[in-house]
């Protein structure tokens, strides 16, 4: 008799095997939705937990297209897992993105996992987000509606809900946004400051302590700001990324930290593919490229920035660095008129961008900014770094002009128009004029009217051009 194949989502005969002590090994197999067949391999200290970790997985592969799973009188808390389940299928986003998810759907079930999906209305939802941004503020309270509503849109997609009621909720107050940007003269003022903190410079080979990251982190703010490059784009850098014939620098990486790996190199920048760049190099970027990389590795995949096992230096340590600079000097920042907080690795970025996107000449402006950030649009830039000047360009003067240049001569030129068409008619009454009188009268008017009729048109032709004068240089 054959044996009875297996409904979609439920898992087959779990065989547990321990080969080392406190590491059990369950296996299993399943049918998803489609009917495809699926391996399950789960380990745990007991067979209990290794049994829940292969459910877990087996929930995560029907979670997908099971709308009946979430209901009105689900929990958001219920409604979390789901969510959670669904970002983790398939590789749609990254690892990092994914523990970013998880974080952020913890704290949202701390602060409303009981909450039954039917009480979720627009008044409630509001109440909630207003009292967050009374607690923890405005980052925290846009960080929530974020997650709740992304979370109710499974609910929604799974027919839990009609709509999704953050939707109608109101707007939360704007995030304050970093407003500062170094000058080229505060930037050179700073480097000095971090230079002479960290003393003598030392020998490539010889790296390692508190002063050596000092230095090196005088050499990545001078890249970040030289290149518009992240913090962990910088950090990235390999030999192989370096154009030194061409003058080139291809941005195409970065750095960051997966749960159980640690930090690692991602093949594509923070906004994918699409963000790779070349950016050229400047003098100063050159000279503290090669001078890291003086005396290293020849490889191809070697670091620019190096700890001492020869690997990637990470964000934290550059960040620590900046912190202890921070503390130590404070009476630098106070000069320069840069807040404490907002003196980060992120400032030079910043800088760089703001100083391109308001400088027209040279090829400047927001284009270029949003090329050299790797934005997709140039709003980006707009909204989150270039911060526009409050001085007008002086050039909008002479565009202004025309308003007035252009009114000034039309007038004229009706003016002239008006006056011929009153000389014409004047010349047209002459004759009637004189047959009534004798003929020395009549010369002697003719002769007097022509005189008149062109000192008043040349008069108003004067005063058109002397009124257009005037305003222009008003």
């Amino acid at each position: 008799m054959a044996r009875k194949q297996l409904a979609p989502g439920d898992i087959g005969v779990v065989r547990f095997r321990e080969r080392t002590p406190g590491r059990v090994t369950a296996t299993a197999g399943m049918r998803d939705l489609a009917g495809v067949w699926h391996d399950l391999r789960a380990v745990g200290a007991t067979e209990d937990e290794a049994r829940l970790e292969l459910e877990r997985q087996a929930r995560q592969i029907v979670a997908i297209g099971r709308g009946e799973r979430l209901t009105e009188t689900s929990t958001v808390a219920e409604a979390v897992e789901v969510w959670l389940e669904g970002v983790r299928v398939g590789n749609r986003v990254t690892p990092q993105t994914v523990q970013t998810h998880e974080v952020s759907g913890r704290r949202l079930v701390r602060a409303m996992g009981a909450v039954r999906l039917a009480d979720l209305r627009p008044g409630f939802v509001e109440d909630f987000l207003h009292g967050a941004l009374a607690r923890e503020g405005s980052a925290a309270a846009h960080a929530l509606k974020g997650t709740l509503r992304l979370v109710c849109g499974v609910a929604v997609r799974r027919g839990a809900l009609v709509s999704n009621p953050v939707r109608d909720t109101s707007p939360l107050p704007a995030q304050k946004t970093r407003a500062s940007a170094l000058t080229p003269e505060q930037f050179h003022e700073l480097i000095q400051a971090i230079e002479e903190w960290a003393g003598k410079p030392a020998e490539p080979k010889n790296r390692g302590g508190v002063r050596s990251d000092a230095r090196a982190l005088a050499d990545l703010l001078s890249v970040c700001v030289g290149t518009g490059a992240r913090i962990g784009e910088a950090l990235a850098l390999e030999r192989r990324d370096l154009d030194f014939e061409n003058r080139r620098v291809h941005i195409r990486s970065t750095l960051v930290f997966v749960k159980g790996q640690g930090t690692i190199r991602q093949e594509h920048t923070k906004t994918g593919p699409r963000g790779a760049r070349t950016v050229p190099m400047t003098a100063r970027v050159r000279e503290v490229l090669e001078r890291r990389l003086d005396g290293a590795d020849s490889a191809a995949t070697t670091a620019v920035f190096r700890n001492r096992s020869g690997g990637h230096t990470t964000q934290d340590r550059m960040a620590k660095r900046l912190r202890a600079f921070r503390a130590a000097r404070p009476e630098v920042l106070e000069r320069l008129g840069i807040p404490a907080s907002e003196t980060t690795s992120h400032l030079m970025r910043r800088s760089a961008l703001t100083l391109v996107a308001n400088t027209d000449a040279l090829g400047g402006g927001s284009t270029a900014a949003a090329m050299l950030g790797g934005h997709a649009n140039e709003s980006t830039t707009r909204r989150h770094y270039a911060h526009m000047s409050k001085e007008v360009p002086e050039t909008t003067s002479q565009l202004l002009d025309a308003f007035w240049v252009s009114a000034g001569r039309a007038y004229a030129a009706r003016t002239r128009r008006t006056s011929r068409l009153t000389s014409s008619s004047v010349y047209s009454a002459s004759p009637a004029v004189a047959t009534q009188s004798s003929p020395s009268s009549s010369r002697a008017t003719a002769t007097n009217a022509v005189p008149s009729r062109s000192v008043t048109s040349t008069k108003w032709t004067r005063a058109s051009h002397a009124v257009c004068a005037g305003m222009t240089l008003a």
